[in-house]
């Protein structure tokens, strides 16, 4: 039974304009980083799945700068650090992490 339903849709708040829908939310249509190309990303990790380990090393660089500078995008830079650990080059993971964990200011 929803009696608190009522109650709720009545909550007294900002009024919502008539054209809502026509204007979507700064958020959802703000450029984020640009997002590595999917070839590279598959490939990244099948040659870390396959420890392949000069495919992995330029699929990385692919993978964690598409734009020419390091990468913002959390997703992508996660995906080059591990496919990096994959093949048993840690210190350069790590390096790459502590590289773009200082270009985003942390």
């Amino acid at each position: 039974m929803l009696v608190a339903a009522p109650a709720v849709a009545q909550q007294p708040g900002p009024p919502v304009p008539a054209d809502w829908a026509r204007h979507p939310a700064a958020a959802w249509t703000a450029a984020g980083p640009p997002s590595p190309p999917a070839a590279a990303w598959l490939d990244l990790v099948e040659a870390a799945r396959a420890k392949r380990i000069g495919e992995t090393a330029l699929a990385t660089i692919l993978v964690a700068s598409p734009a020419g500078g390091l990468s913002a995008d959390p997703v992508g830079l996660f995906t080059a650090v591990s496919g990096l650990k994959q093949v048993g080059l840690a210190a350069d993971a790590c390096r790459l992490a502590v590289e773009a964990a200082l270009a985003a200011g942390l």
